[in-house]
């Protein structure tokens, strides 16, 4: 009997590993290959906005670089397995978040104007997100959500690219984006209620 009660205990006292877990819209194998997609866009997204815009070819090979290091964990996040979400968003970060991000293409695009130009800033900030979220996903930014994101920083583009001060003053573009940051916040807002889908 003592023998058994060891064996008992020493059962009990193993600790047992965690299950990967899995949040659908973040880490679940259709959404991974839609992150995956996206940043193989992305890639050529950039590649083909660093042509456009005749950049030098010492800088050039410097890009090649940097994208083959940017292919490397996309292509062996696609052979592994997913990992866990490492962190949950706050609302707030989910609301600031988006603003920065619509701010970096704005007022980047504002001072080049080109549609190259616009292409490799996108290309290039939404590449990096998508890289987190497919090596360290952060749970409550979905897929779509982050999509919805990408649509609303074409947008942004848009404006910036075809800004004239005569007819748009500057006060209008900062109220655009404003908007953009309620429109987020309003798919965060605190309350059961008060959300526009109870998937978020």
């Amino acid at each position: 009997m003592a023998k058994k009660s060891k064996r008992n205990q020493n059962n009990k006292g193993k600790t047992k590993i965690p299950q990967r877990v899995e949040v659908f819209g973040v880490n679940d194998p259709v959404t991974r290959f839609g992150w995956t997609i996206m940043a193989f866009l992305c890639v050529f997204g950039a590649v083909g906005a660093v042509n456009a815009l005749e950049i030098q070819m010492d800088v050039s090979y410097l890009v090649m670089f940097v994208v083959a290091i940017y292919v490397i964990p996309v292509l062996h996040s696609i052979f592994s397995e997913a990992p866990s979400p490492v962190y949950r968003a706050h609302r707030w970060v989910r609301t600031v978040i988006p603003l920065i991000l619509l701010t970096i293409i704005y007022f980047t695009v504002f001072n080049f104007q080109t549609l190259a130009a616009s292409v490799l800033i996108i290309s290039v900030v939404f590449g990096i997100f998508v890289l987190v979220q497919l090596v360290f996903p952060v749970e409550r930014f979905y897929f779509f959500y982050v999509v919805l994101i990408l649509l609303f920083g074409c947008c942004s583009a848009v404006f910036a690219g075809q800004y004239d001060p005569k007819t748009q003053p500057f006060g209008f573009c900062l109220l655009t984006l404003f908007v953009f940051e309620m429109f987020f916040y309003f798919f965060y807002y605190p309350g059961p209620t008060n959300r526009a889908f109870k998937f978020y």
